[in-house]
């Protein structure tokens, strides 16, 4: 049985956009916007076949705000939130839920690796919930849409971001 997908891949390479190398923009649509919708193409007749499945796109916050040096990553994660919508209207009738999460600023291994101490308490200060999400917070709602309790929720971005991009 294919019950549920999570697309949860992502890269995301910097560039000014008059210096956006088009092999770089062809690697970060394949890998964010491509691949999620070939792998949903291949594992969606199982679903439809079991009238049951469980689809979670893992968006950014990126799809809704940008800053410099983001046109491409944000591109590709408002693109896969209109997948998202796209697919949940079209699968619904065979009980397949479709929808995207958007992280804000994750307490990981690549938020260090992007981020000085310094630059991750200044960003939590922006946040105002004060702080950044635990990986197992964002997890927490993976599952919860992934889960036999989601019978409704379907199209949806849903923003786990501690309230940043309310502000």
């Amino acid at each position: 049985r294919v019950d549920i997908l999570v697309n949860n891949a992502g890269i995301n390479p910097l560039s000014a956009i008059e210096k956006i190398e088009e092999t770089v923009f062809n690697e970060i649509l394949h890998v964010n916007l491509v691949s999620p919708v070939l792998i949903m193409k291949y594992l969606i007749p199982k679903m439809k076949e079991q009238k049951f499945g469980r689809i979670v796109n893992i968006s950014s916050i990126w799809s809704k705000l940008s800053k410099p040096e983001r046109l491409m990553y944000s591109a590709t994660k408002s693109g896969i939130d209109g997948v998202t919508r796209s697919a949940a209207v079209e699968l619904a009738k065979y009980n397949i839920l479709v929808n995207s999460v958007a992280p804000g600023f994750v307490n990981t291994e690549l938020t260090k690796q992007n981020n000085s101490a310094e630059d991750i308490s200044k960003l939590s200060e922006l946040i105002p919930i004060g702080r950044l999400a635990e990986p197992n917070e964002i997890a927490e709602l993976v599952y919860f849409l992934c889960s036999d309790k989601n019978t409704y929720l379907t199209g949806q971005t849903i923003f786990a971001d501690g309230g940043f991009t309310c502000i």
